[in-house]
């Protein structure tokens, strides 16, 4: 009834007539701290891509020389194990390919980050795992045990052994309960 008088309608219109919009201005009126916000988003959010893309890069690059640096101890601690004393080397050829390996899984978590997904557990456990499985080698290399034992029957190295064999078994148990949880069964 466009042409009768009266009341405003209390029914929304349409969109594109000219009652679609009948607030007050005082409710029209934006929180100015509500706007900077709106505005100062994208700045941060590109400043959050930018810092997760160098942080990445770095990784990378520090993956490579890892992995590089992998290369050339095996093949040093081959021909010194030939020689019958590249055991050590071999120990230490271990070490850097785990740290290798804690890069990549750091890298992969980067990039889904950087894809806009959420970060899923998983590779952090899998990074304490291999951190650990680490740690484990070292703690039974040779040169380390030398180095710690004190000839008692419970060694400092036995407890940390024992402990470091009990974090493995918990992030083992986590990790396999976190990926049969992700798994729904269909139907």
């Amino acid at each position: 009834m466009r042409g009768s008088p009266g009341p405003a309608p209390r029914e929304p219109a349409e969109p594109g007539h000219r009652l679609a919009r009948h607030d007050p201005p005082a409710e029209r009126s934006v929180d100015p701290v509500r706007l900077l916000a709106n505005r100062v988003r994208p700045w941060l959010h590109l400043g959050e891509v930018l810092i997760l893309i160098g942080v990445t890069v770095v990784l990378v690059v520090s993956g490579i020389v890892v992995v590089a640096d992998a290369g050339f101890g095996l093949f040093v601690g081959l021909i010194g194990y030939a020689a019958d004393d590249g055991g050590a080397i071999i120990f230490d050829v271990i070490e850097t390919v785990l740290l290798a390996m804690i890069l990549a899984e750091l890298v992969s978590t980067l990039l889904v980050t950087l894809d806009g997904s959420a970060l899923r557990p998983e590779p952090f456990i899998v990074i304490g795992l291999v951190a650990i499985i680490r740690k484990l080698l070292l703690a039974t290399s040779p040169a380390y045990k030398s180095a710690t034992s004190n000839g008692g029957p419970i060694s400092g190295q036995s407890v940390e052994l024992l402990v470091l064999t009990v974090l493995v078994l918990l992030l083992g148990i986590t990790l396999v309960l976190l990926r049969r949880s992700g798994q729904r069964p269909e139907g």
